[in-house]
This record gives C-alpha cells, structure tokens and sequence, in this order.
C-alpha cells in the first residue's frame, strides 16, 4: 500500500527538497513529485511502505521543509462553486484521526483569485467535518489540523502533521521583522555543498569518493557572511557541518550586538562546540579586501540588501560592484560565493560576466513573501 505526504517549501526550492528527501529516507526508496497538480512549493513524497519507526519519521528531519501533510485527496473543481462541491468531497472522506472526542480545525492555503477567502473555506469545510460523530472544534488546542490548500480550481486535502514550521528549529534574542528564513538558509548552504561534490565527482570520477572527500574537507572549511544580520546563515552552517570555521559581518552594530546575543542563546541551550565556531564582528563588506587577507574563504554565503534602505538603484549597483571585488580577493580559487539577490539581479550578472575570476554556475528563482529573489552560485575561477 502506497502511503502518501506533501511538504512544503519555498516556490523553487522544490527540487532541493525533493533531492533532500530522498536522500535522507533513501532505505525506503520513496517517489517524489514536484509541484504535484501544479501546486509550486509543494513536494508529494511516496512510500511503497511506512517507516518502522514513527510515520514517516524522516521527513520530520528535512531542513528545506516548512510543513509535513498525510495526503487524502485532491480534486479539480468547478471554481464558482468550489466551496460547494469540495464539501461534498469532504464529506464523503475519510479522514484518519477523527474519532470519539477528537477536536480539529480547519486551515487553508489558497493561491490565485477567488470569490471567497481562506476563512470562508475553513468555516465550510469545519462545518461539514463537525457534522461526524463526537467531534468538535477547537482551534487552540486541536488534535487534528485538516488543511485544505486550493489554486484556481484544483483543491488538495490532508492531514497536516506539524504543529508549526520545521524551520523554527533555532531561539532568537534579535531578530529583525525582515529576516532570511532557515529554510532557505540551509539551501543555500546546500547548493555550496552539492557544488563542490558535483567538481569532487568530475575530479575523481566517484560519486562515493567525492561525497566522502566532501564530509571530509567541509570539516576544515573557512565560510564567511558579510552580511551576516541575525545569523540565520552561521547557525545553520554550525548545524551541519562540523567543524567548520564560521565568520559573520555586518555594518551596523544592532545587528553584530543582536547576533551575538543569539549565538549567546545557542551556547546557553547546550551547543557551545557550535557557538564557539562562529566569530562575529562589525565591517563593511565593501571593504573585504581591506578586512581579509587574500584567499581566507573556502565560500562566502550571504544574503545583501534588496536595496530597500538604501538611496537608489545606483547605490546598490555601487554595493554590489565593491562587494564581490572584494569576494574575489578573499574566497580561495574553486571557492564558491552563494548570494540572495532580488533588485538589480542583471547587474550581478553582468559583474560575473564581465569578471575573468567569477563563473556563474546557477541562478535558482524562488519565491520569499511575494519577492522572487535568485540564489546565484557563483565559481571563484583562476589562481
């Protein structure tokens, strides 16, 4: 019997997770599915066979998940009458979890333009499912979460499994309103990793030679956040690769004191080998080259400012232009410099092609509250 789940990531980091959920349940050989009926940001995982263990105990593990949700069914309705007909499915489902003295809510995601909002869908959909036997509302101390997702006419239903967001995985001291997410963090951090075991693949010509070398030399790695803010990037890399040398910056003291508070946090909780990895201190990363000596980094990851605080288009592109001159100076030759970049994207591009020491290997689109920002890889060519 095929047992289903859908996770939920950042629209374009679909794949990432796919790879990273078969990769981390592998003994159990699951099918995934991308953008399943064509809902971006979702993954539909499969399983000839549940886990031993808790239910499909490993998905609770991936780092580029947001939620885990047991799929039970998906349909293509008619949209002005959506609501109408997704209750009569509903009604008809069967929905594991609801027995005597069960309490539930109802939530919904929905994508595209509709007559009716979110709320009207729950409030259906709760109806209909309290019309069952000994079950009730509750939409605090639920035991059971039916999430409803709907884009345009197609509508999914499931049992989702996570109380709140897998990526909520660190405590925060400081932490700006505008913060980049773990989850996309660590799939930065990831692109870096699979990068340089694709160049350990091409070098030895062994995928299990290269993913050993990796292991073993990401023990030793220098990485650097010029940008470092809450240290989202920092505590991430802390997290999965030990060993590693962490060193995170950022111009304005509030966010070098908070992000220090933070690792504070993290050494308090039980994890001082992984605080203790991590230094912090306050520069300007368009001046790299005047902080760092020449080739210190194995990578550099961060994530700049989209250009909101700052004066125009031409301070950014001034921004970005000092910026990776300066990376160019302190990331080793075959290093790597993984960047977020939303405004003036083209002007990256184009300092990298016009660059004999920069090599852009990828620019992966996602989509981070309404933004669509890309994750540039970029090679650290020459000598």
């Amino acid at each position: 019997m095929s047992i289903g789940y859908r996770l939920t990531t950042n629209p374009g980091l679909e794949s990432l997770l796919s790879r990273e959920a078969v990769e981390k349940s592998g003994h159990l050989r699951p099918v995934t599915e991308e953008r399943p009926a064509g809902f971006a940001g979702h993954v539909r995982v499969s399983f000839d066979r549940p886990s031993r263990r808790t239910p499909c105990s490993e998905l609770f593990t991936l780092r580029s998940a947001y939620h885990v949700i047991h799929d039970l069914g998906g349909w293509e309705l008619t949209k002005d009458r959506l609501i109408d007909e997704l209750c009569e499915r509903v009604r008809e489902l069967e929905i594991p979890g609801l027995e005597n003295g069960t309490t539930f809510r109802v939530s919904c995601v929905r994508i595209g333009t509709h007559e009716f909002q979110s709320p009207d869908v729950e409030r259906a959909v709760g109806s209909v499912i309290d019309e069952r036997p000994d079950v009730s509302v509750d939409l605090a101390n639920f035991d059971t979460e039916v999430r409803v997702d709907i884009s345009d006419s197609l509508c999914m239903v499931g049992l989702q499994l996570t109380r709140e967001s897998l990526d909520r995985r660190h405590q925060w001291v400081w932490r700006p309103r505008v913060s980049l997410r773990p989850a996309v963090a660590y799939a930065m951090l990831r692109l870096v990793e699979e990068r340089h075991k694709e160049r350990g693949e091409a070098e030895n010509g062994s995928p299990q030679h290269a993913l050993a070398g990796g292991v073993t030399r990401r023990t030793s790695w220098k990485v650097l956040d010029p940008f470092c803010g809450s240290g989202t990037v920092l505590m991430e890399a802390a997290d999965i690769w030990p060993g590693a040398q962490l060193f995170g910056m950022d111009k304005r003291e509030e966010a070098v004191a908070g992000c220090c508070s933070n690792l504070e946090i993290l050494r308090s909780s039980g994890f001082p080998e992984k605080a203790d990895r991590i230094t912090v201190k306050q520069g300007d990363a368009r001046d790299l080259k005047e902080l760092w000596p020449a080739a210190s980094f194995d990578a550099i990851v961060t994530n700049p400012p989209f250009g909101v605080r700052l004066h125009g288009a031409a301070d950014l592109v001034r921004l970005y232009e000092r910026f990776f001159s300066g990376a160019t100076h302190v990331v080793k030759p075959g290093g790597t410099i993984v960047c977020l970049a939303a405004r003036k994207r083209d002007k990256i591009l184009r300092l990298v092609e016009d660059s004999s020491q920069l090599k852009m290997l990828g620019c992966h689109i996602i989509e981070v509250g309404g933004v669509f920002p890309g994750i540039l890889v970029i090679e650290r060519v020459g000598t």
